[in-house]
C-alpha cells in the first residue's frame, strides 16, 4: 500500500474513497485512465481531467523513483517502502479465495488462501528495512519525533449489520469493529461500498470522517442502500493520529458481507 495523499491534491478523503474502490498503490493509480479514476470518484467536487491526468504523471513518476527513495543512503531517517496487494475473488459469492502480496523494493512474495489481516501485517512487518543507527546503543522504546513506525492499526476486523436483508433506498448504518494496536485519539476516514454479486461494478455508498476517543474500537457508518439486488459490503478505513495530518496507515479493507436489498 502506498501514501497516495503525497500525490498532489489528493486528501485522506480521495485517498480512502481510492482505497474503497481497489487503488490502494501509485502504480494501480497511474494504471487506471483519467476516465476511470473520475467514474470511480464520482460525487467528488472539483475533479477535473487535468487534475486527474496530474495524479497518473505523479504516481508513474513516484514508481519509477521507488526503488532509488528506498535505497538512498542520505541519512534522512526515513525511507518509503511500497507493496502490492492482489485478491483472487470467487465470481460466484464474492469470496476472497486467495491473497498474493509482493514487497516492491526486494520482489519478495507471499500467497495464501482466504484473507487474513495479520498475516497481511506480519508480511509488512518482515520488509521493513529499519535505517541504520549513529549508535550500537538499544533504540528507544519511544519512536523519535517524525521516525518511521509500523502502523498504528491491526486490521478492521468485522463489519456489523444486524441484518442481511434491507429495503433498497432506505437508510441503514453498519458498524466497522477496529483491532487497534494503540488506544490514543484517532481520526478516521471511512468509505463504504457496494457490489452486486452478479459481476456489476462496485458504488461507494458513504464516505465519512470522524474521531476515535482513546480506548473505542468501533465506528458507525450511515448509507443509503443501493436497489434491489443481491451485494457485497466493502468497507476501507485510513487512520491517522488526532493533531496529524499525515496518514499514519490505511486502517485496512474488509470484504464479503453479502446483503439481500429488497424492493422497498
Amino acid at each position: 500500500m502506498d501514501d497516495l495523499t503525497k500525490i498532489e491534491t489528493i486528501g485522506t478523503k480521495i485517498a480512502t474513497r481510492l482505497a474503497g474502490v481497489g487503488v490502494t498503490s501509485y502504480k494501480e493509480l497511474a494504471d487506471h485512465s483519467a476516465d476511470e479514476l473520475i467514474s470511480l470518484l464520482s460525487g467528488v467536487a472539483g475533479l477535473t481531467r487535468d487534475r486527474v491526468e496530474g495524479w497518473r504523471r505523479d504516481a508513474l513518476r513516484l514508481v519509477e523513483t521507488a526503488p532509488a527513495e528506498v535505497s538512498d543512503g542520505g541519512g534522512s531517517g526515513q525511507h518509503d517502502e511500497s507493496y502490492v496487494i492482489r485478491v483472487l475473488v470467487n465470481e460466484r459469492d464474492g469470496s476472497i479465495r486467495a491473497t498474493t502480496m509482493e514487497h516492491v523494493g526486494t520482489g519478495a512474495e507471499d500467497r495464501w488462501p482466504g484473507w487474513d489481516p495479520g498475516r497481511v501485517l506480519a508480511f509488512i512487518g518482515e520488509h521493513v528495512k529499519e535505517e541504520p543507527t549513529a549508535s550500537p546503543e538499544p533504540a528507544s522504546p519511544e519512536p523519535a519525533p517524525g521516525a518511521r513506525v509500523k502502523p498504528i492499526m491491526g486490521a478492521v476486523a468485522h463489519l456489523g449489520l444486524g441484518t442481511r436483508a434491507l429495503p433498497a433506498l432506505r437508510p441503514f448504518t453498519v458498524t466497522v469493529t477496529l483491532d487497534l494496536r494503540e488506544a490514543g485519539a484517532l481520526v478516521y476516514d471511512v468509505v463504504l461500498a457496494a457490489r452486486l454479486l452478479d459481476g456489476g461494478g462496485k458504488s461507494v455508498l458513504a464516505s465519512e470522517s470522524g474521531s476515535l476517543e482513546p480506548g473505542e474500537r468501533s465506528l458507525s457508518v450511515t448509507a443509503q442502500a443501493p436497489p434491489p439486488g443481491r451485494y457485497r459490503l466493502d468497507a476501507a478505513v485510513s487512520l491517522r493520529r488526532a493533531g496529524e495530518n499525515e496518514i499514519a496507515g490505511l486502517a485496512g479493507a474488509v470484504e464479503n458481507l453479502p446483503i439481500d436489498v429488497l424492493p422497498g
